[in-house]
This record gives C-alpha cells, sequence and structure tokens, in this order.
C-alpha cells in the first residue's frame, strides 16, 4: 500500500474458504445519493466503475501531479467536472483544478458567514467582547496558577489562600459569560479527527460543505457562497470519542442530510431546515441511503430506518449498531460490520438484517450474524456483487460473502504504521485500499486475494476517490493526481 511479499505481513491467513457456487448477487437498489450527487464515496456506495485505477505511479513519478495543502485534512475528495473540492484545518473548504492541481478559490466557513449584513456590527462587537473577556480569563488563570506555585512554596500562605479564592469566585462568571460567545470563537483543535473531515457533496451545480463549528455552506462550483447556515457546534459525547463529528453530508430525495447533533435535513437552495430528528445523533459515521419499493430510506449507525423525504423514524432494527463506520446496503438487505458492542475491546462483528414489508410497516428479519477477527475499525466496509470487504485498522482484509455469512478469506496487508483510516474502493474489478502511512495497494476484487500494485505516498486518512485514468489522493500534505505515466 513492489511485491506481495512487501505487502503481506508476517501473519498472513490462509484462505477459510472457497465456494465453488457462481456468484449470487444482492437484489435491491442502493440509493445513496440523489443521481448525479458526488460526495463521500463517490455516490456513497464507493463503486465507481471508471475503469481499473493506474498503475505504475510513484510520489516520484506521480504520472499527474501534486499540490501542497494549506494544511492537514481527513476529508476525502470530490471531483465536479474539471474540479476538486477539498477541506483543509481548521474550516476552509478548497477548490483545486483537475487539470493542473492550482488552488482555484479558497474559503473559511465561520459564524459570520451565517448572518445578513444588518447583524455584521453586533456581532463584530460581540467578537470584541469576547476577545477582552478570554484575555481577561487568561490573565486570572495566570495569576491564580502563580499563587498555587508560591503557596507550595509557602506552605499554606493565608493570604495566598484568601486571594485564590477571590480569583476562583471571579473565573467563574468570566467563563458562564465567555460560553454565551462560544458559536463566535474557533473549535478547540482536536488531535488526529480535527475540525474539518467531513467530505464536501455536490450536485453537479453546487458544492455543500460542513465544519466542525456547525457551520454548513452551499457554493456555486466558481466560489460564489449562496447560503450558509449555523446547526450549533458538536455538543454531546459521541459514541466510541468524547467529542467531535466526522459524518459527512448526503443528497438523498432532494434533501441535503446532515448529521450534526441531530439528524436532519435541509433545503438544497435556501438550507432551511425541512426536518430533524429529536434525539442526538451519537456516531462518527453517516447514515447510508437505500430505497424500498421506490421510497428513499435512510440507515443510521444506530439501526434506525427513516424516510429521507421527511425524516419520519419508520423503525429501529432490533440488536444492530455498528461504531465508526457507516452501515451497508443492499435494498432490503442491510449490513453492520465492525464494532457493533465496544470498540475498545477491539471487538468486531458482522451482521446481516433483512427488511421486510412496505416501508410505513417494516420490521427486520434475522440472516446471520458473524464474529470476525478481533481488530478496531474505521474504514467503513465495501459491499459489491454479494461480497464485504472489512478492513481492520492494521491492515486485516476479510472477504465475506454477504449472502451466506462466511468468511472467504483473511490476508493481513503490512500497510506500514498508523492506523487504517480510509475506507476501501472499487473500480474496474480492482480495490484500492490506503493505510495510514500512505501505503496504497491494488487488489483483484473477487474471491481470490491477489495484490496487483502498490506504492508509498504521505501519511493519510482520507479516502481517495476516482475519475477515468486518474486516482486522487489527499494525504495529510499534500493531493495527488495519480495516473500510469507514458
Amino acid at each position: 500500500m513492489s511485491t506481495m511479499g512487501a505487502l503481506l505481513g508476517a501473519k498472513k491467513t490462509v484462505s477459510l474458504l472457497v465456494m465453488s457456487l457462481s456468484l449470487l448477487l444482492i437484489q435491491g437498489s442502493t440509493a445513496s445519493a440523489d443521481e448525479g450527487a458526488k460526495g463521500w464515496l463517490g455516490d456513497g456506495s464507493a463503486v465507481f466503475e471508471v475503469g481499473p485505477p493506474p498503475q505504475g505511479w510513484s510520489a516520484s513519478n506521480p504520472g499527474g501531479w501534486s499540490t501542497k495543502m494549506p494544511a492537514w485534512s481527513n476529508a476525502s475528495p470530490i471531483v465536479v467536472g474539471e474540479r476538486i473540492f477539498v477541506t483543509a484545518e481548521p474550516l476552509s473548504l478548497i477548490c483545486v483544478s483537475l487539470q493542473s492541481g492550482k488552488i482555484l478559490w479558497k474559503h473559511e466557513l465561520s459564524y459570520l458567514d451565517t448572518v445578513g449584513p444588518k447583524e455584521r456590527a453586533k456581532v463584530a462587537q460581540e467578537r470584541a467582547e469576547a476577545k477582552a473577556l478570554t484575555k481577561t480569563l487568561r490573565a486570572k488563570e495566570r495569576e491564580l496558577n502563580k499563587l498555587k506555585r508560591s503557596m507550595r512554596k509557602a506552605r499554606g500562605s493565608k493570604d495566598a489562600a484568601a486571594r485564590s479564592q477571590a480569583i476562583l469566585a471571579e473565573i467563574g462568571p468570566l467563563k458562564t459569560k465567555l460560553d454565551q460567545y462560544a458559536h463566535l470563537r474557533a473549535p478547540e483543535p482536536i488531535d488526529v479527527m480535527g475540525t474539518a473531515p467531513s467530505t464536501p457533496i455536490s450536485d453537479g451545480r453546487h458544492v455543500y460543505a460542513l465544519m466542525g463549528n456547525g457551520v454548513v455552506a452551499s457554493f456555486t462550483l466558481d466560489g460564489k457562497m449562496r447560503w450558509a447556515k449555523h446547526l450549533g457546534r458538536p455538543a454531546q459525547r459521541m459514541r466510541g470519542f468524547h467529542k467531535g463529528q466526522a459524518a459527512s453530508p448526503l443528497i438523498v430525495e432532494g434533501v441535503l442530510v446532515v448529521a450534526l447533533n441531530h439528524l436532519r435535513g435541509l433545503d438544497l437552495k435556501t438550507g432551511e431546515e425541512r426536518w430533524r430528528r429529536p434525539e442526538a445523533y451519537l456516531d462518527f459515521g453517516p447514515p447510508r441511503a437505500t430505497t424500498i419499493d421506490g421510497v428513499a430510506l435512510l440507515i443510521t449507525p444506530m439501526g434506525e430506518v427513516i424516510r429521507a423525504s421527511d425524516g419520519v423514524l419508520l423503525m429501529r432494527i432490533p440488536d444492530a449498531n455498528v461504531y465508526f463506520v457507516s452501515p451497508l446496503s443492499a435494498g432490503r438487505k442491510v449490513y453492520f460490520v465492525g464494532a457493533t458492542k465496544d470498540p475498545d475491546l477491539q471487538e468486531r462483528s458482522a451482521i446481516a438484517i433483512e427488511l421486510v414489508g412496505p416501508p410505513d410497516a417494516l420490521r427486520a428479519s434475522p440472516l446471520w450474524r458473524l464474529s470476525l477477527p478481533r481488530e478496531k475499525t474505521y474504514a467503513t466496509p465495501l459491499l459489491h456483487q454479494g461480497l464485504i470487504y472489512a478492513l481492520g485498522i492494521r491492515g486485516s482484509l476479510v472477504l465475506l460473502d454477504a449472502e451466506q455469512g462466511r468468511v472467504i478469506y483473511e490476508e493481513v496487508l503490512d500497510l506500514g504504521h498508523g492506523d487504517v483510516m480510509p475506507s476501501p474502493i472499487l473500480s474496474g474489478g480492482q480495490v484500492v485500499i490506503m493505510g495510514g502511512s500512505g501505503h496504497v495497494a491494488l487488489v483483484r476484487a473477487g474471491r481470490r486475494f491477489e495484490l496487483l500494485y502498490s506504492a508509498q505516498l504521505g501519511d493519510a486518512r482520507a479516502t481517495p476517490t476516482l475519475i477515468k485514468d486518474q486516482l486522487i489522493i489527499r494525504d495529510l500534505e499534500r493531493l495527488w493526481s495519480l495516473k500510469t505515466p507514458r
């Protein structure tokens, strides 16, 4: 992620099962996004079908170009016509030329984007007040720390103790008042996750971006802002980690689906809220879209089935959930693959459910449940032609028969140091796999494991994307257009 021996780890598990039956296709349709929408995992399925990924490239000879980014990001690049859209920490949306790699425009999303001209003067004054309060608070905190050190040296000075109590009494109200301006401040940095991890999405005419300060916005492709809304900062403790957000927006049924604090549907033209789920959305993985009897549905990592057009909860799938990643779907069949109980225990399972009945009277029919080799999972699995490709953080690639619920093979890939966070994608009968240290591997799709190519870029957490003849990768420092060298 070049020979097979260089990629395979010392521990290599032999194939557990080789099926002689013909490939069984999973029936049903997957409506991961409206037709033409491009976002995380392409149309949401991670299947691109734009031909085989390029080979022969390297960091020194990419075949295309590479461009240094202003800052790192975990969000995937998306390609819309002749433009690539990426994010950069802490809050920037960037447009890059597909042909040259030149940065065409950049916008840092802030709360100011969400207010009108008449409110800007008031917001500017509030920002000045918040800045002054912050300065005062920091000075009080420094004085308190100095007093604590002097008290330790003086072994309990009564004067210092009294002054410390007085400062503490001042700090409390300062923090309370400063909290009123929380929406105006830049979000606190979050190690590894960051505050710009959500992949933008486009309907082909506009691009939509969500940032960790709670701002979601729509732009024309040439960078003119159409609207911006403040949805509130990430406020609750998440499942698997105590803070942050990472779920990327979707476009389903002409609705911009955003998972921030709550799952909500926004109007594409205006950003106005069409619907909002009352329960908190606590997952880093976005919902998965599918269609049953012509009705577009959203399936959350917690097993909720929600109608995309109006946000109505249709059912909760019993005993089905997954941490960090999205569920998989193919029509009526839904799969939860990853940590289903406690991610800290590195437990990994696969659960298959069939949704039976009409959309307004669905019930869950369990198909199978399987325990997988123990390994934490951050990469959303890939479902294609009845096979599930599940990738663990240490490079364990498990191939499952989605119909039978059986392991076909497990291969432990040597993807270098760092947790594997990018999700696998597929095109032209090949699966693109990327490790945290920038190892890229092309593996033949299907029931027999075969490494086709591998190369090395920089450390990365973003899932790659594909267009014809080009593999687009965003590592922590650079954006790459990779082609087969001539």
